[in-house]
């Protein structure tokens, strides 16, 4: 996440630059470049499909989950709400 000048902190959270390499890692030749815009409709369709692999029950799923959502927001925070 990077905030950039200006106030578009959405525009920063749902935008995702893509560089895609032929192999295993960024050592092969560029395939496919791109953006991908996420609108607020779309992401906020897409959180309810979020789920933890490799946990070994429902607890531990939402525990991981929950995480991920604190860890996430604190690095919006520290990118836009400390200003």
């Amino acid at each position: 996440m990077h905030d950039d000048p200006g106030f578009d902190m959405w525009a920063d959270i749902t935008t995702l630059f893509t560089l895609l390499h032929k192999g295993k890692d960024a050592s092969g030749p560029v395939v496919g470049a791109g953006v991908i815009y996420i609108k607020r409709e779309q992401l906020m369709g897409l959180i309810p499909t979020f789920h933890a692999t490799n946990t070994s029950s429902p607890a531990e799923s939402l525990k991981v989950l929950a995480d991920f959502g604190r860890f996430f927001m604190g690095e919006t925070w520290d990118s836009y709400g400390k200003k």
